[in-house]
């Protein structure tokens, strides 16, 4: 009787153990995929250190926390009250200051950008992608800070001048403008806007 009870306890105690370690690897996963990452920096302010953490999700920063407590009142403190959601805004530390308050404003961006390159998200990653032209390979460089496209360079020495040129001029704008490869071809120069498209696209996809 007594070995069936042991039995019993053995089994109960067995399968609370693995329920628990399930949930534990379960939560970890959850972590895992969340993409949320909280970055720290700090910069010399008016006042002394202004220091921030930005949470970022997914390339994207939800998220910027300024302490300043030297900074002076109604001045500094104007700047870390409304660069937060100017840097959400833009999600990057590339903002205007705030008018009156320069000191803190630049200290600010100095730390959200040292915060960002901790994680290489802010680090101006460069990527590139290739796709068929009319005339041969188009290349296209990307230049990114975090998520957002804030350069592109684009090579297809074999496209036709005057049709498939005229892409290549004008859809960097564009393609920054929409930060995305979502754009309309130009008239007349389909297979270069095609391939360029694809191209950045490619680069993107990297």
């Amino acid at each position: 009787m007594k070995k069936g009870i042991i039995i019993v306890v053995v089994l109960v105690l067995s399968y609370a153990i693995l329920a628990v370690g399930n949930g534990m690897l379960a939560g970890n996963d959850d972590v895992a995929t969340s993409g949320k990452e909280t970055l720290t920096g700090a910069a010399e302010g008016f006042g002394g250190e202004v220091s921030v953490t930005v949470t970022t999700e997914g390339g994207k920063i939800v998220n910027v926390e300024i302490v300043g407590d030297g900074e002076t009142p109604g001045i500094g403190t104007n700047a870390i009250e409304q660069l937060p959601e100017k840097i959400k805004a833009a999600n990057s530390a590339d903002v205007e200051i705030v008018a009156g308050a320069t000191v803190t404003s630049e200290a600010i961006i100095k730390a959200v950008k040292s915060a960002l390159e901790s994680s290489g998200a802010g680090g101006g990653a460069t990527l590139t992608g290739t796709a068929e032209g009319f005339g041969g390979t188009v290349t296209v460089t990307l230049t990114m800070d975090g998520d957002k496209i804030t350069g592109v360079e684009i090579v297809g020495d074999g496209e036709t001048p005057g049709i498939g040129t005229n892409a290549i001029e004008q859809l960097p704008e564009k393609i920054k403008a929409a930060n995305s490869a979502d754009v309309e071809v130009i008239s007349g120069a389909t297979i270069t806007s095609n391939a360029i498209i694809e191209a950045v696209s490619n680069a993107l996809a990297k």
